[in-house]
């Protein structure tokens, strides 16, 4: 079978940029007919994945590719709440995939091989409060916060809200001027997102800490532990900004980043975090990381830690 045809060509170009799906609709509209797209499937080179979804055969979908996946299986659906917010942090794939639809639009009955899939229904969603993460789509980050602020407990409503901010996806005025809008005043997450704002504490540097930020604050200032400079600008030798220590002390050269309960857990985000690293490790700082779940359940091992370096660095060791 000969697979030297424009249509198909551009079909696979296709799935190549769009994470390595494609519909039925697009292949068509490519060139590629229902028959072919069947002798394409029966000669392996594509696989169905959902109702009317294909993917390269030669490809191995990731997590990402495999909400592109879910996407395209429900029309007129975006990415949201909790797969929202981990397409903007890039942090550790939840599950199941959050979809959110439009009560207007079809929804039929569907099956995404392999995985679990929530569709949400809603009343309202405007193109404005839509956008794109790469080719994704999902909901925009101040309709994601509102939608998780329905689902989630407060402590994990403001670990997210704290990381989006950190990351400048959005703002705490946009959030703010968002909940303004009269279809959202009453809607069910709207007051713990109110709330969940203003428990935010806004730093010299306007970044929000996270709720495991603020935790551990709480915990060195509770044990006498010398207060750090939070949010302090990492530069290399050549004057280079490295990126921004969650908490440093400068005298000690040493840099506290206290990583989210799932958002530095993805792939990702732990190589981003072990490259940065290791810029500052060149630049003479150490570091030291701590989870979420070690603050909150082995504080006294942090502390030790932390004391054992301090003191080390006042020693010359």
């Amino acid at each position: 079978m000969s697979l030297d045809r424009g249509a198909e060509r551009r079909l696979f170009h296709l799935m190549g940029s769009h994470l390595g799906v494609a519909t039925r609709h697009q292949a068509e509209a490519l060139g590629v007919t229902r028959t072919r797209l069947e002798q394409l499937l029966r000669h392996g080179y594509i696989r169905r994945i959902g109702y009317g979804v294909y993917a390269h055969a030669a490809s191995r979908l990731d997590w990402q590719g495999t909400v592109m996946a879910a996407t395209l299986s429900v029309k007129g659906s975006v990415a949201s709440h909790r797969t929202a917010s981990a397409l903007f942090i890039e942090g550790a794939p939840p599950a199941p995939i959050d979809l959110l639809v439009a009560r207007s639009d079809c929804v039929r009955p569907f099956q995404l091989l392999g995985s679990r899939v929530v569709v949400h229904l809603t009343r309202f969603l405007p193109a404005r409060e839509r956008c794109r993460v790469g080719p994704i789509p999902a909901t925009m980050p101040a309709r994601t916060l509102l939608d998780l602020a329905a689902v989630e407990r407060a402590d994990e409503l403001d670990e997210v809200l704290g990381e989006l901010l950190a990351l400048r996806r959005v703002r705490a005025d946009a959030i703010e001027q968002f909940l303004r809008d009269p279809r959202h005043r009453k809607v069910r997450g709207a007051p713990a997102l109110r709330e969940a704002l203003e428990r935010a504490t806004v730093l010299e540097v306007g970044k929000t800490e996270s709720w495991a930020e603020r935790q551990f604050r709480r915990l060195i200032a509770a044990h006498e532990i010398p207060h750090p400079v939070p949010q302090l600008e990492i530069r290399g030798p050549q004057g280079g900004l490295i990126g921004r220590a969650d908490f440093a002390w400068p005298a000690a050269w040493l840099i506290v980043e206290v990583d989210g309960r799932r958002w530095h857990s993805g792939m990702r985000a732990q190589r981003r975090d072990r490259a940065r690293d290791v810029r500052a490790a060149k630049a003479g700082w150490r570091t030291l990381r701590f989870s979420a779940g070690q603050i909150d359940s082995c504080p006294e091992a942090v502390l030790s830690e932390l004391r054992t370096v301090l003191s080390g660095a006042e020693a010359g060791i």
